[in-house]
């Protein structure tokens, strides 16, 4: 029996010193069916023909905390198959029923609690639902407010904000309707992470990856945020002293070069601080899911932890004290875990000792993990200390790591079954 790797420190020491939606990118607008999923947003959604069906224009992971206006066009595919009109929050001040140039300074629009304004609704009936029918954002030709051909939006009085779009670019589709379905760019992805302790918490942090960014410092991508608070707060970051921004070492979003995460790995260096004493967790939101095939790991440095996210609900807690500053690390890609060798075992006739290096597979039971290839009858016993021998049930759980003794009065092969571990194994 071999035991996975644990991962190790000069390992990742030698990973930093190699690394210098409907994506979650920040601005931009998108076309969603739920505007509190925003990881859903965009995409192909398939519509019967006469369900009155509602899609929302949302803008994602706003930079500013409201939107006073906004301007954009959107034109589509195939509008004869399909009944439907936007109806925008706000005053539009511009008669083209593609242009919009929409102003809210009466009532400003603000976020929801996935960091998503809603500015405008339509309700499709579908004529045609053969039809594939796409929607594409862009800029308004002959802009003022935007003429480097970007759509936007306005935060605050005097500055306006230009905006990307979840397709990637202005020539894709934002959104189709009964098509084959809109996979999202291979070089786009990101992870929103929040951190919370108590009533206190640190929202929208976002790692990623977007065509056309470096590893060092991009102004229009890297944005930076204040020191803390004096008091009462929970603060996450991406720190880079490296980068030697006037600004300061904090940074809310760090947006990586493009690469592939289903053979490659990138790393991102997170803070964490407060002055509060409590159980702290971190709740990860990645633009794409585990289908990806992508890796998502979290390294507490401080404590030596590895924590498998797909595995561990997107979510990591730990015990904070009031001053503490803590290091972690996010990981997109592979963990490069050796594979379990041998996978397989012969257990003859008679008394052999076994183990489990995996995490078992629900329902991860002694009778579903290491008897379910016994040939014949099999005992299966454990030591606990004093008390000497117990004989363990099929219907108790399998514990990794744990020595067994099975005794078969016939040989047969048990083939191990369970998720890789990188934290390593603790041999009980």
């Amino acid at each position: 029996m071999r035991v996975p790797i644990r991962f190790c420190l000069a390992l990742f020491a030698a990973l930093l010193a190699l690394v210098g939606v409907a994506l979650a990118q920040q601005d931009a607008f998108c076309i969603c069916i739920d505007p509190t999923e925003p990881a859903n947003c965009g995409g192909n959604a398939d519509i019967a023909a006469f369900v009155p069906t509602n899609i929302y224009l949302c803008l994602l992971n706003p930079s500013g905390n409201q939107v006073l206006a906004w301007e954009g066009r959107i034109t589509q595919t195939n509008a004869s198959s399909m009944i439907g009109t936007w109806v925008m929050s706000g005053l539009d001040v511009d008669n083209d029923p593609q242009d919009f140039v929409i102003g809210n300074g009466a009532s400003p629009l603000v976020p929801n609690t996935q960091d998503v304004v809603v500015m405008g609704q339509m309700q499709v009936i579908i004529l045609n639902a053969s039809a594939e029918i796409e929607f594409f954002i862009g800029p308004i030709p002959g802009s003022v407010s935007f003429p480097n051909g970007t759509p936007g939006y306005v935060h605050t009085l005097g500055y306006n904000t230009p905006a990307t779009v979840c397709g990637g670019n202005f020539a894709s589709p934002v959104f189709s309707i009964n098509g084959d379905g809109l996979p999202p760019p291979e070089s786009d992805f990101s992870v929103t992470i929040a951190a919370a302790l108590g009533t206190y918490s640190d929202l929208n942090n976002i790692a990623g990856m977007q065509e056309g960014a470096t590893d060092g410092l991009d102004p229009n991508l890297d944005i930076p945020e204040p020191p803390v608070p004096p008091s009462g707060y929970v603060s996450l970051c991406f720190p880079h002293s490296e980068w030697a921004s006037p600004l300061g070492d904090r940074f809310r979003t760090d947006i990586r070069a493009t690469y592939d995460p289903s053979t490659t790995a990138s790393i991102w260096l997170m803070r964490f601080q407060t002055d509060q004493s409590g159980v702290a967790t971190l709740s990860f939101q990645p633009s794409f899911d585990q289908t990806s095939d992508w890796e998502l790991t979290l390294i507490d440095l401080d404590a030596d932890q590895v924590e498998m996210l797909w595995y561990s609900g997107l979510s990591y807690s730990f015990n904070a004290t009031a001053g503490q500053v803590r290091s972690l690390v996010l990981k997109v890609g592979p963990n490069e875990i050796p594979p379990l060798s041998p996978a397989s075992r012969l257990l003859p006739t008679g008394w052999s000792l076994v183990g489990m290096p995996l995490l078992p597979e629900l329902p991860g039971t002694v009778g579903s993990v290491l008897l379910d290839d016994a040939v014949s009858a099999a005992f299966v016993y454990g030591h606990n200390g004093n008390s000497g021998y117990q004989q363990v049930q099929p219907a108790d759980a399998m514990q990794q790591g744990r020595g067994y003794w099975v005794g078969a009065t016939n040989p047969f092969t048990w083939t191990m079954e369970g998720i890789h571990d990188i934290n390593g194994v603790s041999l009980l």
